[in-house]
């Protein structure tokens, strides 16, 4: 039986069979790994899966974006796969694997990395939110008077990134010195 006071009653299901909704720390150590995200408004999904030990993560950010001159957005699954790709070749060498492969868990067990992003999954799809200008608070009078009634179309990009973990055998168990040195260095 769950304790009193739980909050997720399906945590304590078996996971045999089941495919279980579930809360993840994972969101919280990419801000450390990667600080720049904490400027960003993202949420992390996570599901506890039959398998022995490895983890899928499920990274959704939405960036306002520019659009260029040929209407393609400033934010596209290839600009944030260079992230992550110039993160796993540069300081977060030791923490982060991109990966072009399509993965399954068990290629995943034993991997040392913090993350295996996979970036064949990456996903973006860029929508506009339209604001009405005379909504906005703090224009003044008279430059808010000839765009009473125009609205401002102002594009936003959806993404989806996947990374894989090895909560026993690689990231966790291996890795937790390194992350500790890494945010250690970060937040000096």
């Amino acid at each position: 039986l769950p304790k009193a006071d739980a909050q997720d009653l399906r945590k304590d299901r078996s996971v045999l069979n089941s495919i279980i909704l579930t809360s993840t720390n994972s969101a919280k150590t990419l801000e450390q790994v990667i600080p720049e995200v904490r400027y960003i408004g993202f949420m992390a999904d996570s599901v506890r899966v039959p398998v022995d030990t490895v983890s899928l993560i499920i990274l959704n950010v939405t960036f306002q974006t520019r659009l260029g001159a040929d209407n393609v957005p400033s934010v596209t699954a290839r600009t944030i796969n260079k992230i992550y790709e110039d993160a796993a070749a540069g300081p977060q060498k030791s923490l982060i694997v991109f990966s072009e492969s399509q993965n399954v868990a068990a290629d995943m067990a034993g991997m040392k990395a913090a993350v295996v992003i996979e970036g064949g999954e990456t996903h973006t799809r860029t929508g506009f939110v339209e604001v009405d200008m005379a909504q906005i608070p703090g224009l003044d009078e008279h430059l808010l008077a000839p765009l009473r009634d125009a609205r401002l179309r102002v594009p936003v990009t959806h993404a989806k990134i996947f990374g894989w973990y090895d909560n026993e055998y690689g990231s966790y168990t291996n890795l937790m010195a390194d992350l500790t040195v890494h945010v250690h260095q970060a937040i000096r």
